[in-house]
């Protein structure tokens, strides 16, 4: 180590510089170097899925066919009234 333009020698106990000293120790500093190596820890994270299905009412149109027989009677021709003697084209028409 140098100081100015002198040299220290330290010999495990004493310093020379022309002289002897008792060196001083001073508590330690603490140099901390963390260091950080990976655990794995399992962390369960539950999850549940529902499936509901869901009822949508959809109209579906269906006709109902009814069919019925219908017989129109005229009723009975009374006297002037007949076609068949008096048609469109007058009375013998179908002659």
């Amino acid at each position: 180590m140098q100081i100015g333009m002198k040299f220290i020698i330290y010999n495990g106990g004493d310093f020379q510089m022309g002289h002897q000293q008792q060196p001083i120790f001073c508590d330690p500093q603490q140099i901390v170097r963390d260091f950080y190596t990976p655990r794995v820890v399992p962390v369960i994270h539950p999850v549940e899925i529902v499936n509901r299905q869901n009822i949508v009412n959809v109209p579906r149109h269906i006709p109902q066919v009814v069919q019925r027989n219908v017989v129109v009677d005229p009723g009975y021709p009374g006297p002037g009234q007949c076609d068949f003697c008096h048609g469109p084209k007058g009375p013998g028409w179908f002659f």
